[in-house]
């Protein structure tokens, strides 16, 4: 048997994360997109999405080697 405190504990702690509310606005951009466009749920778009996640995931580690190291000429 499962221990419904403790699954109630543990779905409180991960609501309580960074992550909670990040996840939450992209889950209602999916719905509100899908739902209002015919577009949005095809395979070209998902591959530029995943294009620019690459982009904006890449981004913060390239501003930090810049900044801890610097750029040489």
């Amino acid at each position: 048997m499962t221990d419904p405190k403790g699954s109630v504990d543990r779905l409180r702690g991960f609501l309580t994360t960074q992550v909670a509310g990040p996840l939450a606005a992209l889950l209602v951009a999916i719905v509100v997109f899908s739902a209002t466009t015919d577009t949005f749920l095809n395979p070209a778009n998902f591959s530029l999405m995943l294009q620019q996640s690459v982009v904006i995931g890449t981004s913060p580690s390239s501003r930090l080697d810049a900044l801890s190291s610097g750029i040489s000429p």
